[in-house]
């Protein structure tokens, strides 16, 4: 009995030690895949170095697109507009159809109720072909200025098609536009000459056909103390600051809007835009 004790303790102890040796040999195998040039580490060191390397490559690669380009941040311009006034010209007579003169080309005159527009009304002029006249066939106001002194128009204007006019106060305050469907604000700051007193709407270089239109709303011209545009040139997304002051006698600046009439009005917390943009001053009269 004592025998068969010490033989079985004898292959106890033999499994044991084999049972070490083979831990033993494991561990080995497993510090070595961790610690070796091949282990996990190294391998985890390399996968982020390689990482690394392709960021900066690809940061490499898109500094050298932007220096292929010549590359740099686009300033964003911004412009103030002054024009857009309350009329101390027009007043009296802008929002009636009597005001407005032929000048040849005009077949009969439409007055649309438009509670958006300065005086509540679009005027549509529905045009023929006069004569195969190619200039000077529309309407206009009687509009009477001072030599040497500033002034300011402004107005909507769509037509049934595109087509070429010349637009604004002939005393030197001219703009060739091509006008089309969808309404444009045309506004002008010109010094007044001498030899032209009307505020007017012809055709330019090509003429009316039958059944052609054109209409016009919210009409205003004003003499000015000195006020036109300017402009600011500003970052992207960055806020735009002091926003431009300025006095006008009989009148308060109530402030900055993204649009003449309506809009929305802008602080000096409001971020720039990505895109060239003009804000328009709103006044309001204090008389």
């Amino acid at each position: 009995m004592i025998d068969s004790f010490k033989k079985d303790n004898g292959i106890t102890l033999l499994v044991l030690i084999i049972t070490v040796i083979v831990m033993v040999i494991l561990a080995s195998i497993s510090i070595g895949l961790i610690i070796n040039s091949n282990g996990i580490f190294n391998r985890t060191y390399e996968a982020k170095d390689k990482a690394t390397q392709v960021a900066e490559f690809d940061r490499g690669q898109v500094n050298d697109f932007k220096a292929s380009l010549n590359y740099t941040e686009e300033p964003v311009t911004i412009t103030y507009d002054y024009n857009y006034l309350p009329n101390d010209l027009l007043d009296n007579y802008a929002g009636e159809s009597s005001s407005y003169n032929s000048n040849g080309g005009i077949s009969s005159t439409e007055v649309i109720d438009e509670s958006s527009a300065k005086h509540g009304k679009i005027f549509r002029f529905n045009m023929y072909n006069y004569q195969d006249r190619l200039n000077s066939n529309g309407t206009y106001i009687v509009v009477s200025t001072e030599t040497g002194k500033k002034y300011t128009f402004s107005f909507y204007i769509r037509s049934n098609r595109s087509i070429s006019m010349s637009l604004g106060h002939n005393n030197g305050g001219i703009v060739i536009k091509t006008i089309n469907n969808e309404w444009q604000r045309v506004t002008g700051t010109f010094t007044a000459t001498s030899g032209g007193d009307a505020l007017r709407w012809y055709n330019n270089g090509e003429k009316w056909n039958d059944g052609d239109w054109f209409e016009i709303y919210s009409v205003e011209m004003s003499q000015l103390d000195s006020l036109n545009t300017e402009t600011s040139v500003k970052t992207y997304n960055t806020k735009i600051g002091t926003l431009p002051t300025s006095t006008r006698t009989g009148y308060a600046l109530d402030g900055w809007y993204t649009l003449p009439i309506g809009g929305t009005k802008i602080t000096s917390d409001t971020r720039v835009p990505s895109t060239n943009t003009t804000y328009y001053a709103h006044w309001r009269k204090t008389y």
